[in-house]
C-alpha cells in the first residue's frame, strides 16, 4: 500500500505541470549549487524535458543530458522509435547542461560575473533536481553523446550507485591532447574575439566553421558535398543567424567545462573503470576527429563491457550514419 502510495505521488508530482504536457520545457530551481572551483552558482535553474509515462515500479527512467551547445528541443530529435532511445517504453528526463543557455548561463545569469564550472558542477546540478526536486533514488539508465557521454562518464565516477545502466556515446572519460588541442583552440579562438571586440555573429561564423571542418571526415565531406555543391553547402553554414541561446560566453564556459575535465585525476582509467558499478555500453566511432576513442575503448576494455566500435566515414556524426544498427543495440542492451 505504501509502495502504491508513493508510485502514485510521484506520477501525480510529475503530471501536475511536468508530463501534463510532456516534452515541453520546464525549469527547477535548485537553489545556491557549490561548485568544484570552490565558487557558488547562485539561484541556479535548471531546465529539462519528460517524454513517456512512468511504470508502476518506476524502473523505466531513462536520464539523457545534452551535448556541448545542444538543448534538451534538440535530444527530442533522438527520442522515439528507432532512435538513441524509444519513449513508447521508457520515461525519459532530458536534462539541459549548465551554460547551454536554457539552465543556468552566462547568458541569464542575474549575477555580473559567471563563474567557471565543471562537467562534475553539471552533473551534481542534475543529481540535485533528480533527487531533491524529482525524488528519485535510483534511475534505470543515463545516456548521453559527445559532451553528453563525458557527463555520462562522470556520473558513474560520482554517483556509481545511482544509475542501473550506463550509455556514453563518443565520449571520452579523459580527452586525449588531441582534444584537448581541439576545444581549447576553439576556447581562445573565440576569447581573443571578445578581446578584439569582433561582433558576435561573427565569433559564432567562426565556431561553426570550425566544427564543420573536424564534424565529419574528409571523404565523408567529399563523397556528400561534390565539388560543384560546395558554394550552397558553404553558405548553409554561415548563412545562419547567430545563436541567440547557445551565445559565444556560453560556448566558451562549456569549452572550458571540458577543457578540464579529467574524470580519473591521478588514477588510472582501469583503476576507475574497477570502481564502476553500473552495467555500460560505450559507443565510440573509431573515425572520430572531434573526441578521440581511446580512452573510451580503453574504460571498456578493463570494465569488460559491451562495446560498439563504429567504423564508417562519418567521423563524429558516426551515430546518426548508423541509427538503426545503434538503436537495435541500445535496446538490446537495455533489455538484457
Amino acid at each position: 500500500m505504501i509502495k502504491m502510495l508513493s508510485v502514485v505521488l510521484l506520477v501525480i508530482h510529475f503530471t501536475s505541470g511536468c508530463l501534463w504536457s510532456q516534452s515541453e520545457q520546464v525549469f527547477a530551481d535548485i537553489g545556491n549549487l557549490p561548485l568544484t572551483s570552490g565558487d557558488t552558482l547562485y539561484s541556479c535553474r535548471i531546465g529539462y524535458r519528460t517524454f513517456g509515462q512512468i511504470n508502476e515500479k518506476e524502473d523505466n527512467i531513462i536520464v539523457y543530458p545534452t551535448f556541448f551547445g545542444g538543448t534538451t528541443q534538440h535530444l527530442a530529435s533522438l527520442i522515439g522509435k528507432n532512435k538513441i532511445v524509444d519513449s513508447s517504453n521508457y520515461y525519459i528526463i532530458a536534462i539541459d547542461a549548465l551554460g547551454n543557455g536554457i539552465s543556468t548561463s552566462p547568458s541569464n545569469y542575474p549575477m555580473k560575473s559567471f563563474p567557471p564550472i565543471s562537467i562534475l558542477d553539471m552533473v551534481n546540478s542534475q543529481y540535485k533536481l533528480l533527487t531533491e526536486k524529482l525524488g528519485l533514488k535510483k534511475v534505470k539508465c543515463i545516456v548521453g553523446g559527445s559532451m553528453g557521454g563525458l557527463q555520462v562518464f562522470e556520473w558513474l565516477n560520482a554517483y556509481p550507485d545511482f544509475m542501473q545502466r550506463a550509455i556514453p556515446y563518443l565520449g571520452t572519460p579523459q580527452p586525449t591532447s588531441y582534444d584537448l588541442l581541439f576545444f581549447k583552440g576553439l576556447s581562445e579562438i573565440l576569447k581573443s574575439g571578445i578581446r578584439n571586440h569582433y561582433p558576435e555573429n561573427d565569433l559564432h561564423l567562426i565556431r561553426d566553421i570550425y566544427f564543420s571542418i573536424n564534424a565529419n571526415t574528409p571523404d565523408f565531406r567529399n563523397e556528400k558535398t561534390p565539388r560543384k555543391d560546395f558554394v550552397s553547402f558553404f553558405e548553409g553554414i554561415t548563412g545562419k543567424p547567430g545563436n541567440e541561446v547557445f551565445t559565444i560566453e556560453n560556448s566558451i564556459v562549456q569549452l572550458d567545462a571540458i577543457v578540464k575535465y579529467n574524470m580519473p585525476g591521478d588514477r588510472t582509467i582501469e583503476e576507475v573503470a574497477k570502481r564502476t558499478k553500473a552495467g555500460v555500453f560505450v559507443i565510440v566511432s573509431a573515425t572520430d576527429h572531434v573526441v578521440n576513442p581511446a580512452p573510451a575503448i580503453e574504460f571498456a576494455s578493463a570494465l569488460k563491457c559491451k562495446l560498439l566500435i563504429l567504423e564508417n566515414n562519418c567521423g563524429h556524426g558516426a551515430i546518426s550514419c548508423e541509427m538503426a544498427r545503434v538503436s537495435k543495440e541500445i535496446s538490446c542492451f537495455l533489455e538484457e
